[in-house]
């Protein structure tokens, strides 16, 4: 019975972490239409140029990993997620501060989350 519990808990916080994954990748997605639509040839060239926007991604899956609540998987998504748009963050002049702000947003709701799960 306590093993069937234990199945139950951990396919719930999977779940959880699913939708933080699908949120995160939905809202940094839909960001990223925006910024296209706005400026359609200025994004292109600034790709993979932007190594403050990798740190972020470095240091928020550095950070979750300390926390230790996050699963290895999960961390592997937001990493790849966050490296898939290097260079879009952090430069209001493109109309790209709205990515960051999205991807900030939703870094916190993970944070939050495990904060719970690991207390």
């Amino acid at each position: 019975m306590a093993s069937l519990r234990n199945a139950q808990s951990i396919m719930e916080i999977w779940d959880k972490e699913l939708d933080i994954i699908n949120t995160l990748e939905d809202g940094l997605n839909e960001a990223l239409e925006r910024l296209l639509m706005h400026r359609p040839g200025n994004y292109r060239h600034r790709l993979g140029k932007n190594d403050e926007a990798l740190e972020l991604a470095n240091q928020t899956y550095v950070e979750l990993l300390k926390q230790g609540g996050a699963s290895r998987a999960t961390l592997r998504e937001l990493r790849s997620i966050k490296t898939r748009f290097p260079g879009q963050v952090l430069d209001p002049d493109n109309g790209a501060y709205l990515v960051y702000s999205i991807a900030q947003s939703l870094i916190i709701q993970i944070q939050d989350f495990v904060d719970i799960y690991t207390k």
